[in-house]
């Protein structure tokens, strides 16, 4: 149950990082008048950073757990 939290968390913090990015763009393109481009930019620099998080997270969730040994 453990290892199943820890890859929805590992979801979760993807979609959010998108989300993130998408939000970020809006609010530059509603100061800035930049439609649609700030949206745009910022949906692929939150799925770079999200796909980077993911990548990173599902290693460290599948590497053999460290530490000192019985």
């Amino acid at each position: 149950m453990a290892q199943f939290g820890r890859m929805f968390a590992i979801g979760t913090t993807f979609v959010s990082m998108v989300i993130a990015g998408g939000l970020i763009g809006w609010g530059v393109d509603y100061f800035a008048k930049s439609k649609p481009w700030g949206l745009l930019v910022g949906l692929l620099f939150g799925l770079v950073a999200g796909m980077v998080r993911f990548i990173r997270d599902a290693k460290a969730a599948g590497a053999p757990p460290s530490g000192p040994r019985p």
